[in-house]
């Protein structure tokens, strides 16, 4: 078997993030992970290679599976796109608690089967191996139960936030893409009432907008994105800070709307901006650039207009599309509760951050072809 030499020494959150990485590398559906001190009982690995295949079977919205607790576990590598990395910040202990936890929470279930697994040396035989680390594992495991607290507002069991940090890294990011000077030449380039993804909600809201889009933009990897409602281009703007390399194919009906893409071209490298001036209605039925990755669908529109943008997305094959302001505007939300019903292709997708998120952020996912 190929065996996977790091040039350093890696935590063990580190290690998890490369497996994963290795996983997604080779199209792997799912990663198995055993600690180096357990010993799976004869007939496990084959009972749990069966709960995964029946799980995939039946399209269950699976995370990880159990034996004894994670001493032997496998990973779904769906569910490990969407839930992120390991915390480096915890190495060792209360990594788990924490990834198990977002896990959870971002809607996916662990199957605990029980299944016999011998686990050495009463475990954490990393720590027993050695006088030194079993000191600093003294020094250093109420420091990480501290920063899990923090995290979570509370050690494990007890956490009262939903996520992390309840949003304070997400609103501080926020606050650093509205002080950068090419975001207030995007903001002042003309008046509207219109909303936007950085502009006219409040901070949690905002957060909660541009993590759900970070989530979009880790499921679907895109190289070509495909926007309707181009408005000030900042959507455009917070892509060039998340992703590099992206073309921009970006609609709207606004002649104004032109400005902020020239301002985007010019002010930065990560993503190239096309604009088409016009109806979507009418211009979406001549555009048929292959293989787009993402499409953003603004919401803010009539239900005709929300309709037809969908029915283009559909027709364009887009793996993935997010939809603005379902919560906010009921026929928007009938646009993709119609898309949703008059074709198979499509399926809803939760989106983790959607409590936070006052204008309704919505994930529609194309079904993985047989």
């Amino acid at each position: 078997v190929p065996i996977l030499r790091p040039p350093v020494s890696l935590t063990f959150a580190q290690t998890m993030n490369l497996l994963q990485r290795e996983a997604a590398r080779r199209d792997c559906d799912a990663l198995l992970f055993m600690h180096n001190d357990a010993e799976a009982s004869e007939g496990t690995p084959e009972k749990l290679l069966s709960v995964i295949a029946e799980a995939h079977a039946a399209r269950r919205r699976w995370g990880a599976v159990f034996t004894h607790y994670d001493t032997f576990a496998a990973f779904n590598l769906e569910a490990t796109r969407v839930v992120g990395e390991w915390d480096a910040a915890l190495p060792q202990y209360f990594s788990d608690n924490d990834y198990y936890r977002r896990v959870r929470l971002a809607g996916y279930e662990i199957i605990d089967t029980g299944l016999p697994v011998m686990h050495h040396n009463g475990a954490s035989s990393t720590v027993k191996s050695e006088p030194s680390r079993s000191f600093l594992n003294g020094v250093t495991f109420p420091l990480y139960g501290s920063y899990y607290a923090a995290k979570w507002g509370g050690s494990p069991g007890v956490e009262r936030f939903d996520w992390a940090f309840d949003g304070a890294l997400s609103i501080a990011f926020v606050e650093h893409l509205r002080n950068s000077e090419l975001f207030r030449q995007l903001a002042d380039t003309y008046e509207t009432n219109e909303g936007n993804i950085l502009e006219r909600a409040d901070q949690r809201t905002t957060a909660a907008q541009v993590e759900a889009i970070r989530l979009a933009l880790r499921l679907a990897r895109p190289r070509r994105v495909l926007e309707t409602g181009t408005n000030k281009s900042l959507f455009g703007y917070l892509l060039s800070h998340l992703a590099c390399g992206v073309t921009l194919y970006t609609f709207d009906g606004d002649p104004r709307a032109a400005r902020g893409v020239e301002l985007l071209n010019d002010g930065q490298t990560n993503v190239r901006s096309m604009f088409t001036l016009g109806d979507t209605k009418e211009t979406l039925a001549d555009f048929a650039e292959e293989q787009i990755d993402l499409a953003w669908i603004d919401g803010g529109n009539d239900s005709a207009t929300a309709l037809s943008d969908l029915r283009h997305a559909a027709r364009l094959r887009v793996p993935l599309v997010a939809v603005d302001d379902a919560r906010t505007m009921p026929e928007v939300a009938r646009a993709v509760e119609h898309v949703l019903a008059e074709s198979d292709d499509y399926e809803s997708l939760p989106n983790p951050f959607y409590s936070h998120d006052e204008r309704g952020i919505v994930f529609l996912r194309r079904r993985v072809e047989s």
